[in-house]
């Protein structure tokens, strides 16, 4: 992932990649930064998709087509349960979807 030499200086857009902090697991416990994909903002919080580089068979799991665009450099997959983030997680701005990634995500991205 590069985002070392990125900063948090805009807001966040539906349909943009951001590197987020401290998103739980599925188990509740344990914690790790990784890639969101933007879905709504609601004041303080972001409605996102989480991203992962393991696919499993047991969830329903989209893979990125075009990572270049998106600022990913390792194979990802957007894992499609809905989730929110506090606003104050989000560390920089990575990318922006495609619009062919959109589209099969049925994400309405502006711009």
């Amino acid at each position: 992932m590069r985002y070392n030499d990125r900063r948090k200086t805009d807001s966040p857009v539906i349909g943009e990649v951001w590197f987020a902090k401290d998103i739980p697991f599925d188990d509740g416990i344990n914690r790790k930064g990784r890639p969101v994909i933007v879905l709504g903002i609601d004041g303080e919080y972001v409605s996102c998709y989480r991203c992962t580089s393991k696919n499993a068979p047991y969830r329903n799991r989209y893979p990125i087509v075009d990572l270049d665009s998106s600022g990913l450099d390792v194979d990802t997959y957007v894992d499609l349960e809905r989730s929110s983030v506090p606003n104050s997680k989000l560390v920089c701005r990575l990318g922006r979807l495609s619009k062919s990634d959109c589209e099969h995500l049925h994400i309405k991205r502006f711009g």
